[in-house]
């Protein structure tokens, strides 16, 4: 399985705020407008600095990787996110 970085820019469809991790840091799961759904990594500190639940429908820059078992069941690891660069 790929399991390397890749970038994107991507809509936001909805969020919805995930049970905190054992540390007790905040995790989401964020869907896509293109049907993509991505998590936000466990104890990943980039999560403080956005507002996620503010940003549905905002076009935002995406790095992310796949990490599973099965490639039939793969969990995507959404790893870092920000507003969309205006060219």
């Amino acid at each position: 399985m790929d399991t390397t970085t890749k970038k994107r820019t991507a809509t936001i469809d909805n969020v919805e705020r995930l049970q905190n991790t054992l540390n007790g840091n905040p995790q989401y799961l964020v869907q896509f407008t293109d049907g993509a759904v991505m998590h936000t990594e466990p104890d990943a500190g980039w999560v403080y600095g956005v507002s996620l639940t503010y940003m549905r429908g905002d076009v935002v820059d995406i790095e992310y990787h796949r990490q599973g078992f099965s490639p039939a069941d793969p969990v995507v690891i959404l790893d870092f996110l920000a507003p969309a660069e205006v060219e």
